[in-house]
């Protein structure tokens, strides 16, 4: 199970096993990582004697995590192992060859509105749903709103966990490409157009923006093409996973009736609540953007052999093209998702 910080990975782990027998070792205690020591079978026959799950929280800070878990599994079969990390990076690095073929990844999100909708009335969260596009949908955030929280946040969790990655050499370099990045969403971007403007070069803007995509922090959203062999070359739009880091970083924490950036925030907002539904729902899906030389389309989704195409607009009107995005592409449906009918969609 992995997202970034504060979606409260660690509640929600003990909450599902708090009727079990399970044994929960969190790396980030300094009293724990002196009490384990190095691997052998005598330490895993005591970690794993009368538990049925175990629950290695931060797991990404343990040696060879990947080794331990292959270790457990092949002798334990019949454990239930829970790990959690902060960056789908060290993820990467540290189990995918050990645990090839034996292991379920997750992805947890902030809350969607979907789940937040659980417990309120469709008047309720449709009056909500503009706060959304500023504070976004953190836990500790939903439960208790305070604009000096988000800012904490942010420097903990940008500056903290980014930064300490080692390819980054740059950290002024780096925040001043989030904060293009931030001015941009919803546009389509350029590795060489933005290293011109933070003096980086491409390569190490697309560097920097892969360790960003795997800290949870952006994504890219590629573009749609008939020949996906083109789509290489395509620019790509860079979204923010969570835009309460987004508005921030920009230090525009204003109400909607107060910005001129709507367009891009509702764009992006759509978006991720999006794929938060097709995630918590376990649908495998592949998503893009469409632009030709007359019109753009925001979000493609291809699921099941099929093709679903949207805009997103926050107003209800639809764009001047649609009529001509729909003839050109042949599309039997082309739906708009704006503030009005966000909820038949998310």
């Amino acid at each position: 199970m992995y997202w970034a910080r504060q979606v409260w990975k660690t509640t929600l782990a003990k909450e599902l096993f708090k009727d079990k027998k399970y044994l929960y070792i969190n790396w980030d205690e300094y009293t724990t990582r002196q009490m384990l020591p190095d691997v052998s079978k005598v330490w895993l026959e005591k970690l794993v004697a009368g538990r049925d799950y175990i629950i290695f929280d931060e797991a990404q800070k343990i040696n060879d995590i990947g080794t331990i878990l292959k270790i457990i599994h092949e002798n334990y079969p019949e454990k239930k192992i829970i790990a959690t990390w902060t960056s789908s990076f060290e993820l990467a690095n540290s189990i995918n060859e050990p645990l090839t073929w034996r292991k379920f990844e997750f992805k947890l999100y902030p809350l969607s509105v979907e789940e937040i909708g659980k417990n309120f009335n469709f008047i309720e969260m449709s009056s909500k749903i503009d706060d959304f596009l500023v504070i976004w949908m953190y836990p500790e955030i939903v439960a208790d709103y305070d604009k000096e929280s988000l800012k904490n946040l942010v420097n903990s969790y940008v500056y903290k966990d980014v930064l300490t990655f080692e390819k980054i050499k740059k950290s002024d370099e780096l925040v001043k490409l989030l904060q293009l990045l931030a001015f941009q969403i919803g546009s389509e971007v350029s590795y060489n157009g933005l290293g011109q403007q933070c003096w980086l070069n491409s390569r190490t803007v697309e560097q920097y923006i892969q360790i960003l995509e795997q800290s949870f922090i952006i994504f890219r959203l590629p573009s749609y093409t008939f020949n996906q062999r083109n789509a290489i070359k395509k620019k790509k739009k860079i979204y923010f996973r969570d835009l309460w880091v987004r508005n921030t970083l920009i230090n525009n924490l204003n109400p909607i009736n107060l910005r001129n950036d709507i367009g891009g925030l509702w764009e992006n907002f759509v978006i991720v609540e999006l794929l938060k539904k097709m995630n918590n729902h376990l649908e495998d899906a592949s998503v893009y953007f469409r632009k030709d030389q007359k019109a753009e389309l925001d979000f493609v989704v291809s699921m099941n052999w099929e093709l679903k195409w949207y805009e997103i607009k926050y107003a209800r009107n639809k764009s001047k093209n649609y009529q001509y995005i729909k003839d050109s592409l042949n599309l039997t449906s082309l739906e708009v998702i704006n503030k009005e009918n966000i909820f038949e969609f998310i």
